[in-house]
C-alpha cells in the first residue's frame, strides 16, 4: 500500500493516464512457485526412502526423553481428570456425601481402593516432583551432556525412593493401626 502511495505521489494524480503499469513496475519476478518447491522437496525425499514424517523408530529412547513424555502424559491426565470431575460435579444431581455413600455401597475391596487412590496419587505427586526436579536442574546447570544421563539416573532414583516411601507410609500406618488395634481386641 505504501509502495502505491509513493508511486502514485510521485507521478502526480492524474486522471487522463492510467496508472494500472504501477504495481507491476516494482514487482521482482518469482523463480520459482510453491509448488514446484513442494514438488522437489517430495522427489528428493522419496528418492532418499526418508519416511513422510519423523516418527519413534527413528530416536535412540534414553531415560530421558521417556520421563518428559511422562511429565506430559501426567499432566494432561490431571488436567484431563480435573475437568472432567468438575464438569461431573456441576452436571450430575447430588452432591459428594451422595457418591461417596455409592461408592462405599459398591464394596469393591481394599486392594481396588488402594489401586484407585495410587492412580489419583502417582499422577500428582510424579508430576510435582518432576517438575522440582526440572526446575532445580534448570537452575544448577546440570545441563552438562557427559554427566548428564549419570546426574538424570541418580536424582530419578531419589524422585522414585520419595514417590514410594510417600506411598507406603499410609499404607503401613494403616496397617500398623489394624494391627494394633486387634492386638488390643484380643487382650480383651
Amino acid at each position: 500500500m505504501a509502495l502505491l502511495l509513493r508511486s502514485v505521489a510521485r507521478q502526480g494524480v492524474c486522471l487522463s493516464k492510467p496508472q494500472s503499469g504501477v504495481l507491476y513496475r516494482h514487482a521482482a519476478p518469482m523463480g520459482t512457485t510453491a509448488k514446484e518447491e513442494m514438488n522437489k522437496f517430495w522427489a528428493k525425499n522419496s528418492r532418499l526412502n526418508r519416511p513422510m514424517s519423523p516418527h519413534l523408530a527413528i530416536y535412540k529412547w534414553s531415560v530421558p526423553m521417556l520421563m518428559s513424555i511422562t511429565h506430559r502424559g501426567t499432566g494432561l491426565a490431571l488436567s484431563g481428570g480435573i475437568s472432567a470431575f468438575a464438569a461431573a460435579a456441576l452436571v450430575l444431581p447430588g452432591n459428594y456425601p451422595y457418591y461417596l455413600d455409592l461408592i462405599h455401597s459398591l464394596s469393591v475391596g481394599p486392594v481396588l481402593i488402594g489401586l484407585a487412590k495410587f492412580g489419583i496419587a502417582f499422577p500428582v505427586s510424579y508430576h510435582t516432583y518432576n517438575g522440582i526436579r526440572h526446575l532445580v536442574r534448570s537452575m544448577i546447570r546440570l545441563e552438562r551432556v557427559c554427566a548428564s544421563e549419570q546426574r538424570f539416573l541418580v536424582l530419578s532414583s531419589k524422585q522414585l525412593y520419595l514417590q514410594m516411601f510417600l506411598f507406603l507410609m499410609p499404607l503401613l500406618l494403616c496397617f500398623s493401626a489394624g494391627i494394633s488395634a486387634k492386638a488390643s481386641d484380643f487382650q480383651r
